[in-house]
């Protein structure tokens, strides 16, 4: 009797269905970061080949290491003399330097205008 289905054709079926079922996991996958939180612990990798950079390319190690650095750090605070208290307003920064307040100050009706 003959074979009605020829033998490579199993084989067209079982790659067609892991390209699909791997084309449907991408997927999810990709909608799953767009979602709040889903890129945490995405950096974890990169961490753990930190070591074969180090090897291979010891000055962009340094460079990566030093911008880390400075992320970390906080902005440094002004200091009491730096920010007199005469104008009409104030700006507060959050930690990371950036303006984040402003304070208006209102001023007495025979005050003068220091900037005029």
């Amino acid at each position: 009797m003959p074979d009605l289905i020829p033998p490579y054709l199993f084989t067209l079926i079982g790659v067609t269905l892991i390209l699909v079922v791997t084309g449907l996991a991408v997927a999810r996958y990709q909608r799953g970061l767009g979602k709040p939180g889903g890129r945490d612990g995405m950096g974890g990798i990169g961490d753990a080949l930190g070591p074969l950079v180090e090897l291979f390319h010891p000055a962009g190690y340094r460079a990566t290491q030093e911008i880390k650095d400075q992320k970390r750090k906080a902005a440094p605070s002004p200091a009491k003399d730096d920010d007199p208290d005469d104008g009409p307003f104030t700006l507060l920064n959050g930690r990371d330097g950036m303006p984040r307040t402003v304070l208006l100050r209102r001023q007495s009706p025979g005050a003068t205008n220091p900037d005029s």
